[in-house]
């Protein structure tokens, strides 16, 4: 039922947009610290206060803190996000392995097989067994009818594991003509969507992510979509239990929104300083990914560096080591004070925020000045591209552990990555030689592959104009002038 037609059935909320002068404020929910990025760091806000638009936000840091964000405006209420209460259930956790394993198979995707493997690593032999048994119900499972009813069922049971009395209780206090999910696949954000559906309020989701489409299998039930691009639009068409076009809207993502933005583009030699290095240096930016990933990370590092110093058209180089956001920071400090080339950059000078905007200025800098940006498996080569940088994808490891270059070498072909290799904007090593090689070829001709970097960029980041973020807050305030007409 759309939301039209549960607001005829049951009249507006108790409290609603009817009985206030002025507009009714959205509620935005921001569950994590890129949710706080896209909204509270971008332009969102202001255009919304441009447009008359009042907002109450709900925000939380990792560990469910309130995180540290900038006074608000006028029209603008900034809260914590509460923590719901949730009924555990092993029945829902059960039905939660099977529904997501019934969902990979049924659409023949590949990211289930190719990570969950290396991700259960850790776990007895037990819990492995257990849960390939249960996985083993996929195969009835993807399958209709079966696959329908387990989504009915799995619905059924998300409902029933939340109390949304307080949650209903909250939104009647607030009296929002819309309800935000910025995340669509936290679980923070589920009880309030639920609620709103309850009360009759519209939600509009927006997808945080380039793979949240496709190595999910849950995606928050809302009555319109903002997604970054035309794949994202046909992906949660065909995935999800999204039926209608016209609820999915193009509009970007203010995570690239930054990029193109000069007050977030520091002149060469300001970024210089700021990281560390001499004026007139030039270096090669290695975006860390985290230690569950990539365990041996440091060491692929300390080779590729020495590897450096060797080759000619690169020994003048150093190497910026970006670390993380949520990795363990403690593993990096052996190798920074070991070797002069390389210099760690951590991505805040705080050590509990990496969105406000100074965080911000410094991603785009140091991407923008950097000869080539290296990673392993990393959304990092979106940001390098939408900037012009030079991609090298990291397909080995140097561990000690050979389950960790498999994993490496077959990450690569998971079916939200397969489109940024497939499309000839970066290039993928899978040795040593060939890093040092590639690496050496985009600083020797650093336009090599432009334009199928360019194409890259904008098929999978969507519109790199800065403008994002104002769109998201155009369709926010015409959804929200609707429901309130």
């Amino acid at each position: 039922m759309t939301v039209a037609q549960r607001v005829h059935q049951q009249g507006r909320p108790h409290g609603g947009p009817a009985e206030r002068a002025g507009p009714a404020p959205v509620l935005i929910l921001c569950p994590g610290l890129f949710s706080v990025r896209n909204v509270v760091h971008s332009r969102m806000l202001p255009a919304l206060r441009a447009l008359g638009q009042p907002v109450h936000i709900l925000a939380s840091a990792p560990g469910g803190a309130p995180p540290a964000l900038p006074a608000p405006g006028p029209d603008q209420v900034y809260a914590g996000l509460p923590a719901p209460s949730r009924r555990g259930s092993r029945r829902l956790r059960a039905m939660d392995v099977v529904q997501r394993a019934s969902f990979f198979r049924r659409h023949r995707l590949a990211t289930h097989r190719l990570t969950s493997w290396w991700y259960r690593r850790g776990e007895s032999s037990l819990n492995r067994l257990q849960h390939e048994l249960l996985e083993t119900l996929a195969l009835p499972g993807s399958r209709s009818p079966f696959y329908r009813w387990q989504m009915n069922y799995m619905a059924r049971l998300r409902r029933a594991s939340w109390d949304l009395r307080p949650i209903r209780e909250q939104l009647g206090a607030i009296r929002p003509s819309l309800v935000v999910a910025t995340s669509c696949i936290n679980l923070a954000e589920e009880p309030f969507l639920l609620a709103a559906a309850d009360l009759g309020i519209p939600t509009l989701g927006c997808i945080q992510s380039f793979d949240h489409l496709t190595d999910r299998s849950y995606v928050a039930d809302c009555d319109h979509f903002a997604v970054w691009n035309e794949r994202m639009r046909s992906q949660l068409l065909r995935y999800h239990r999204v039926r209608v076009p016209s609820q999915i809207h193009v509009t970007g993502t203010a995570q690239f929104d930054f990029h193109a933005q000069d007050e977030f583009r520091w002149p060469r030699e300001e970024t210089l300083s700021r990281l560390g290095l001499a004026p007139g240096d030039r270096y090669i930016l290695y975006a860390a990914n985290t230690h569950p990933v990539t365990p041996s990370e440091p060491a692929l590092v300390e080779e590729f560096s020495r590897r450096c110093a060797q080759a000619r058209e690169l020994a003048a180089h150093r190497i910026v080591v970006r670390l993380h956001p949520n990795d363990d920071f403690e593993r990096w400090n052996d190798l920074g004070r070991a070797d002069h080339r390389i210099v760690l950059s951590r991505p805040s000078v705080r050590p509990e925020s990496f969105a406000a905007a100074g965080d911000q200025a410094r991603l785009v800098s140091t991407l923008l000045h950097a000869d080539v940006c290296l990673n392993v498996w990393s959304s990092m080569s979106l940001d390098a591209t939408a900037v012009g940088t030079p991609v090298v994808c990291v397909g080995f490891a140097r561990g000690r552990d050979p389950l960790e270059d498999r994993f490496c070498r077959m990450v690569y072909a998971v079916d939200f990555y397969r489109p940024i290799i497939e499309s000839g904007g970066v290039r993928l090593a899978t040795s040593m030689d060939e890093l040092v090689a590639e690496t050496a070829a985009y600083v020797a001709d650093p336009a090599r592959d432009a334009a199928e970097r360019a194409s890259l960029a904008a098929g999978e980041c969507g519109p790199l104009d800065g403008g994002s973020a104002e769109r998201v807050a155009a369709l926010i305030a015409r959804i929200a002038a609707g429901w309130a007409a």
